[in-house]
């Protein structure tokens, strides 16, 4: 049996041992120092010049005088000199006079780490964690500060159609959520009940563009799917033309079209569905052009859905994209007029009704284009069928039709003029004159304006008297 403790090292008292009160002493000046163990110094190397009874200090590698090879020993001053004790791992020191704590892991005092604060079931800080809410905090606020430069706050989930957001409450009630809804995208909604909730803005992951599915305070409805509106003449503009009933579609085109204007269309199409009749649009059908505008006015046949205006028929005016299809049109003036930038595609079978100055114009950079349709000229007389000027363009292409039910007189069938384009593809486009012919000129290109038939020939464009060229114009 040894004569010391295991741990401490204490003396023991031995069977018959004289002056049995030395040894005892001797084990209690080191508990005494030993035990709450508070050190003056930790990794101290030059002992004090005049240290007091039962100073403690953790002496750090080269230490010298009274120290020298006593390096991670416990130095006690005791008596008239130092007595010196090695911690073992684990023993646990505070610096004398302040909270700073360390523990001797077998070669040197170290701070504690928070290893003993792994794996909690919960933490609750001025209040109580439970099962969901393991880290609970109730305090007027929160802090979380930078070490070093930077801060990151980390939510995360385990899968794409989990949920990893952030909720405000009102009284334990949901008002606002923001983050990562159900799939990999950026959500924010708001609820006024807790109960009922509205998508305020989803970020794409992917594109980065944002959607507003409830709008914007003054900003237009921005569609997520293609749309339809129509109009009967027994509709009504209060009504909000969703379905092809009286009591739901409207009255006139120019309510759905003025309601299709106001919308952000981006990729998707409003689709305008006309029922039979006809419908006087005032002066015009207009359509603005706002440049996301995407919008098909679709009729019930050329003979069966008319539209009508007293000075022009359509009227397009403005960077947008319109379809025509299965209409009749016709305007006093002029039945078909796209402008600044507009794109008109002329669809299934289009009936060109009264206009004395044109039916089909464009300028300003127009672009209008038929493709696989027929065109019926249903006029007497008129100054022209195309009327392409100011740099604007008309294309006619493959399977398009052009049929004249009646004789009728251009002044020039076709006109190009200021940098105008009409092209009027030989080999794809058909005149079709059976029951009628065209009379007149066939065709002026002045001021730089360019007729292209795809190199048909002078008479390809029909006409009773020839074409003219002047002031730089060019038939091709």
């Amino acid at each position: 049996m040894s004569d010391n403790s295991p741990r401490l090292d204490l003396p023991f008292i031995l069977p018959s041992q004289a002056q049995k009160h030395v040894t005892h002493n001797e084990a209690l000046r080191v508990l005494d120092a030993l035990v709450k163990l508070a050190v003056e110094g930790f990794g101290a190397t030059v002992p004090p010049a005049q240290p007091a009874q039962g100073e403690v200090w953790a002496i750090g590698a080269g230490a010298g005088g009274a120290w020298s090879g006593q390096e991670g020993a416990l130095a006690v001053y005791a008596g008239n000199g130092w007595m010196f004790r090695s911690p073992r791992p684990g023993w646990i020191a505070t610096l004398a006079g302040s909270a700073e704590l360390r523990v001797w892991d077998g070669a040197a005092w170290v701070v504690p780490g928070l290893a003993g604060l792994d794996n909690l079931t919960g933490i609750g800080i001025n209040t109580t964690a439970d099962a969901t809410n393991r880290l609970a905090v109730s305090a007027p606020a929160t802090l979380f500060s930078h070490e070093g430069d930077d801060h990151r706050l980390v939510i995360n989930k385990a899968a794409s159609g989990d949920t990893a957001t952030i909720l405000w409450q009102d009284g334990w009630s949901g008002r606002a959520e923001m983050g990562l809804a159900g799939d990999d995208d950026l959500h924010l909604k708001v609820s006024a009940d807790g109960a009922t909730w509205t998508e305020a803005m989803v970020i794409d992951a992917a594109t980065g563009r944002a959607a507003f599915p409830a709008g914007i305070e003054g900003a237009p409805e921005r569609l997520t799917a293609n749309r339809t509106y129509f109009v009967r003449l027994d509709g009504n503009d209060a009504n909000d033309g969703s379905a092809d009933t009286a009591a739901g579609a409207f009255r006139t085109v120019q309510r759905a079209v003025d309601l299709a204007a106001g919308l952000y269309c981006g990729p998707f199409t409003v689709t305008v569905r006309i029922g039979a009749g006809n419908f006087a649009e005032a002066a015009r059908l207009f359509v603005p052009g706002n440049g996301n505008l995407r919008l098909s006015l679709e009729g019930a046949g050329a003979g069966v859905t008319t539209i009508s205006g007293t000075v022009y028929g359509v009227q397009v005016s403005g960077p947008c994209d319109l379809s025509l299809r299965d209409l009749r049109i016709a305007g006093a003036s002029v039945t078909l007029w796209a402008r600044y930038g507009a794109r008109v595609n002329l669809r299934g079978t289009i009936e060109l009704g009264t206009g004395t100055a044109r039916l089909i114009g464009a300028d300003n950079a127009a672009y209008i284009e038929g493709l696989s349709c027929v065109l019926r000229i249903a006029v007497t007389s008129s100054a022209y069928f195309l009327f392409a000027t100011a740099g604007g363009h008309i294309y006619l292409g493959s399977g398009v039709s052009i049929m004249t039910a009646s004789p009728v007189t251009f002044l020039s069938t076709v006109y190009a003029g200021l940098n105008g384009i009409a092209q009027v593809v030989g080999g794809q486009v058909t005149w079709n004159q059976s029951a009628g012919a065209i009379q007149g000129g066939r065709y002026t290109a002045t001021g730089n304006g360019v007729i292209n038939t795809a190199g048909a020939g002078p008479s390809f464009i029909p006409g009773t008297t020839a074409g003219v060229l002047s002031e730089g114009g060019r038939y091709l």
